[in-house]
């Protein structure tokens, strides 16, 4: 459980990292500099759907690894930087006792099921093997030779092989539904 905590906290930092990135630099092509910051979840939502383009594009050329992953973080602590010395820190968090309970409870039952082994009978067929095929090589083509459901869009796959860390060589943590589901 401690590994999921500590996984999801970086997706959700990186995530959140990337989207602001990402508005900051719509804000400035579009010019709209007055525009207000929107809510969190809308920051971190953006900061996942830029970086699972990013990794798509990465994906053309490298596999999915240490490599990519380094890079990845190394953008995120650009942006973290970026962010603090230009943004004005607000937390502002109103909620009474029992929100903070029912967000600890739903956030302790979402990590406990995130770190179980998948139900989902597809993950047997293909899911997983598509993430290890993401993690070990670029973009393979005439992979859906192999099997249909390779050839299917993998974008969701392709941003969980991201945050797998199976260069580590314990196993392929698989954290990102978890971390969304958290958001």
């Amino acid at each position: 459980m401690v590994v999921s905590i500590v996984l999801i906290s970086l997706i959700v930092v990186v995530s959140t990292s990337y989207g602001w990135g990402l508005f900051k630099l719509l804000t400035k092509l579009f010019n709209m500099q007055s525009v207000r910051l929107p809510r969190l979840t809308l920051i971190i939502i953006l900061g996942m759907s830029t970086l699972m383009w990013i990794a798509q594009l990465a994906t053309l050329l490298f596999p999915i690894s240490l490599g990519v992953f380094l890079v990845v973080i190394a953008g995120g602590v650009v942006l973290i930087w970026d962010f603090i010395k230009t943004e004005e820190i607000k937390i502002n968090v109103s909620l009474p006792l029992l929100g903070w309970i029912l967000i600890a409870l739903v956030s302790i039952s979402i990590l406990e099921n995130g770190s179980h082994t998948p139900i989902n009978p597809d993950t047997g067929i293909y899911h997983a093997q598509a993430i290890k095929w993401i993690e070990s090589f670029h973009s393979v083509p005439g992979l859906g030779n192999l099997h249909t459901r390779f050839a299917f869009n993998s974008s969701w796959l392709v941003f969980n092989a991201l945050f797998s860390l199976s260069f580590l060589k314990i196993q392929s943590f698989h954290l990102v539904p978890a971390a969304l589901s958290l958001v």
